[in-house]
């Protein structure tokens, strides 16, 4: 527990969010770099929990196709 359990809810959304985001953005859009330095494009079929349902929407975005 952090506090409360409305404490320890907030700090779990702040954390699945923060994971979220570093997935899409650090994980996906570096293998996106990585395949466009190769003359590569990146697919991607989003898998995942549903904590946050916009998440998928965020990674799938930093494919190329």
């Amino acid at each position: 527990m952090v506090g409360s359990g409305e404490q320890s809810d907030r700090f779990l959304w702040d954390l699945r969010r923060l994971v979220a985001d570093q997935v899409a953005y650090d994980y996906v859009g570096c293998l996106r770099e990585a395949a466009h330095q190769h003359d590569l494009r990146l697919w991607l079929e989003n898998y995942g929990h549903w904590v946050f349902p916009a998440s998928f929407c965020n990674t799938a975005g930093r494919a190329t196709m």
